[in-house]
Parts: structure tokens; sequence; C-alpha cells
């Protein structure tokens, strides 16, 4: 909701808790939330999928999220 950026390693079933909650979580912020201003939509996205090796998929996600904090640092120093 506060526009927070994660990298995580999760089975399928994992997955499917973590967006349900996400979902719960975004609900209870809209209905709390002042009028006229509403939190951010959470969005979930798979990077990779059907890694079965658990030490592959954290060094997969280590990669991603280095990746993407590269990628943020560049477009801050261009603004």
């Amino acid at each position: 909701m506060a526009g927070k950026v994660t990298f995580e390693v999760l089975d399928a079933k994992a997955l499917e808790a973590r967006k349900k909650a996400l979902d719960e979580a975004y609900e209870k912020a809209c209905k709390e939330a002042a009028e006229g201003s509403k939190p951010a939509k959470p969005i979930v996205t798979v990077l990779k999928s059907g890694i079965t090796d658990k030490a592959k998929a954290e060094a997969e996600a280590a990669r991603c999220k280095e990746e993407y904090e590269k990628k943020l640092k560049e477009k801050q120093g261009a603004t």
C-alpha cells in the first residue's frame, strides 16, 4: 500500500496465501482511507516459476532485486 517493492521466494500455496492477505489488507486500507484518497492496489508479479531448488530460487530473487535496484538508481540519477 505504501509503494514498497519486495522480492520473495514462495511456493504456489504460499503465493496464493500472500495474494489473499494483500487483497484483504488493501480492502481494509480502502475502508480506513480518508474520503477522496485511496491506497495503491498491491501488485504481485511472478518473475520466474518452476524453480524447484530453493537455493537457486533465492539466488534468482537476489539477482532480480539487484537488477531492480540498479535500474531504480539509474532512473533517479536521470531525474
